[in-house]
């Protein structure tokens, strides 16, 4: 029994033996002896209650645990955080350790508190990771909020990565890659080092001295953000719009391979509910055929070689996720020629550049040997 409780037990002894002479004058007084000594029984009596260790959660989490993954997928916060920490471990063969996920090329962290904010992921001590979902995070005024927490972040020396919920669902190599492309600029544990005015004694001079040089070189970290953004813009839109369109096209020709396999009476019951959505139809034609594509070509070099370095890096990672999703499309061509042939009319449809749609489909099955309605024909 605790000390307190000793305490208590004792006092109540004592105003009992202090009651009892007072009993025979106020017999009354024996109620209130009585209580005490029913609260003392009860204090000494051996619990009847079966005491219940709390759940475990993934802070308790050990590597013998065989659930111990499930224990932090727990921990998420939403499907797409549990997703991106299951790719992360497997990728990584990460082990908890202390409510942290340990390998030796990755230390992660999850839920973790900075300030007001608490952050989905932190890599290696100063690389901030939040997942995006496109419900929460595609408002303007959530967008604001999300540029704030970000500038809060740079200020105090943590970098910042935000990965689309969709990216972590259909491209989860593509997220691996990203991880992987931030470990290289923080390969071990590091803390973060907060960005700050030079603070010291001395005279005036060296105190405008010590401010204009800080001043100066916060202007040129934002010029080599400017130039990085100016000499990406092209490239990231191009690579963007087609992402977009592609996936457009796909959805399509995907539709379309639907109505060709429905019955003569399920098709003439599409097309009158088809009737009703008309005018959807038609702006979604004019988006499929009015949209122009955008040549995607390589960011030109800039004098700034650790600008560039880092343009080089973001390209490599936005062309490897391309040749990714190509890849993907490519595959599902060959494995379904049905499918093919409605994608590749569609293509032509929407003007898709000839030489990226013959990277796609084999130059039988091109603009040569389609007929006026882009069926795959006969090549003679």
């Amino acid at each position: 029994m605790g000390g307190n409780v000793d305490k208590t037990v004792w006092r109540r002894g004592g105003l009992i033996l202090i009651l009892l002479p007072i009993c025979f004058f106020f017999p009354f007084t024996l109620i209130l002896v009585g209580f005490l000594a029913w609260t003392i029984y009860e204090d000494f009596k051996p619990s009847s209650r079966l005491e219940v260790p709390p759940r475990p959660t993934w802070r308790d989490a050990r590597p013998e645990d065989a659930n111990w993954l499930d224990l932090f997928c727990e921990g998420c916060e939403s499907p797409a955080e549990e997703a991106f920490l299951r790719a992360v471990v497997k990728e990584f063969d990460l082990q908890p350790q202390s409510g942290t996920l340990i390998s030796p090329k990755l230390t992660l962290e999850m839920q973790v508190e900075i300030a007001s904010y608490r952050f989905d992921f932190l890599a290696n001590g100063r690389q901030v990771i939040e997942i995006d979902g496109a419900a929460y995070h595609s408002s303007p005024d959530q967008m604001e909020r999300d540029r704030v927490r970000d500038e809060y972040c740079v200020e105090r020396g943590y970098k910042v990565l935000r990965i689309p919920a969709s990216t972590v669902f259909n491209m989860p190599d593509e997220v691996v890659q990203r991880v992987k492309a931030i470990l290289a600029e923080t390969p071990v544990y590091t803390r973060p080092r907060p960005t700050k005015f030079v603070s010291r004694k001395g005279t005036i001079a060296q105190n405008v001295a010590a401010f204009s040089e800080t001043l100066a070189e916060l202007n040129r970290s934002k010029d080599a953000t400017d130039q990085q953004q100016r000499s990406m813009a092209g490239f990231k839109s191009a690579i963007s719009r087609e992402e977009i369109l592609l996936g457009a096209l796909v959805r399509s020709a995907e539709s379309d391979q639907r109505i060709e396999a429905m019955s003569p009476e399920q098709r003439k019951i599409y097309n009158e509910l088809l009737d009703h959505v008309a005018d959807i139809a038609e702006a979604h034609e004019d988006f499929a055929g009015g949209c122009g594509w955008e040549k995607i070509i390589k960011p030109a070099p800039v004098e700034d070689l650790e600008v560039q370095r880092q343009i080089e890096a973001e390209y490599e990672i936005a062309i490897a996720a391309r040749d990714e999703r190509l890849r993907k499309v490519r595959e599902r061509c060959t494995k379904d020629p049905v499918f093919r042939q409605f994608l590749c009319r569609r293509m032509i449809e929407a003007g898709y550049p000839e030489e990226e749609r013959v990277k796609l489909m084999t130059k039988i099955e091109t603009a040569a040997s389609l007929d006026s309605e882009g069926r795959i024909g006969t090549s003679v």
